[in-house]
């Protein structure tokens, strides 16, 4: 799922779309991961902390959909509201071609997890 993504994200962004300030893929992928990082932290075992295995089930159902929304948030974020307008499409075709629900109404940029 992710190397496609990725890289017809990362294109959209350099031929698509405006940045008012430029990136590079590598940092946009790296703050990608740094989003899905703070949503998966609560699910690392520690000496004290043990994570039950029904919140591990739950977590997993969920990763398509967090995996999709720190997309949203790293590469899809750098652009103006027009590009954002844009890239709601992009992804709304990428949800739809990897069967990942994510609500209709609004823009993707619109829901929080």
């Amino acid at each position: 799922m992710g190397d496609d993504i990725l890289d017809d994200a990362c294109y959209f962004v350099r031929h698509d779309v405006s940045e008012p300030v430029e990136t590079v893929d590598n940092n946009l992928i790296q703050s990608l991961f740094r989003i899905m990082d703070s949503y998966l932290k609560d699910y690392i075992e520690t000496e004290i902390k043990k994570v039950p295995n029904d919140r591990i089930d739950d977590l997993l159902s969920m990763i398509p959909q967090l995996f999709f929304f720190s997309a949203f948030w790293s590469i899809g974020t750098t652009t103006t509201l027009k590009g954002r307008e844009a890239f709601n499409k992009f992804w709304r075709q990428k949800l739809k071609k990897h069967a990942v629900t994510f609500p209709e109404e609004k823009l993707v940029y619109d829901w929080y997890l």
